[in-house]
């Protein structure tokens, strides 16, 4: 194990560090992170409507699968919605490989839409660095009807350069809620 804690699975390092976004226009605060409590790594997020005085219940943003969601990103768009991206393996039998999935939000509150999945295709946790870091990186910049979620990939590896690289790929929201990507990467 290198680093902080890792999956049952898996060697590279799993950080819970909690990802921050404010909806000024309300004051509200959202914070993400991933942990056990459900019995798997699952994705978190929990909000404060009064500037981080009190929090509600925190609630996993989604639950569809018992295979791991890890580390999870919020970022806000102008209208005060909170929108999540994170890995998820929920299409992988032995919980193993790794998707980007994005959660949207509606309204400034924790009312997701259903959620999209942005990869094409899932990365191998295991190029490079031994499979103790997969880069664990991830992030998300957000504005009117755009997100722009960025993360470490594997899957245009080749045997002779066996590199991860930073991939963006922009997620356009739809009018009503939800998400539409036009070209994934």
């Amino acid at each position: 194990m290198f680093g902080g804690c890792s999956l049952l699975n898996s060697f590279f390092r799993v950080n819970s560090f909690p990802s921050i976004a404010v909806d000024s226009r309300r004051g509200h605060v959202f914070v993400a992170w991933g942990d056990y409590r459900l019995g798997s790594a699952k994705a978190f997020i929990v909000r404060s409507a009064d500037r981080g005085e009190s929090w509600n219940r925190a609630r996993a943003v989604s639950n569809v699968s018992p295979n791991d969601q890890l580390f999870p990103w919020v970022a806000t768009t102008p209208d005060g919605s909170p929108n999540v991206v994170y890995y998820d393996r929920r299409n992988e039998p032995d919980n193993f490989f790794l998707s980007v999935y994005l959660n949207t939000g509606r309204g400034g509150g924790l009312q997701f839409d259903p959620v999209v999945r942005v990869t094409t295709g899932p990365s191998n946790p295991d190029v490079q660095f031994g499979g103790t870091c997969i880069g664990d990186y991830i992030g998300m910049a957000a504005t009117t009807g755009r997100l722009n979620p960025i993360w470490t990939d594997t899957r245009h590896v080749v045997s002779s350069f066996p590199a991860q690289a930073a991939v963006t790929s922009p997620v356009y929201l739809t009018t009503g809620g939800g998400a539409s990507i036009l070209a994934s990467r």
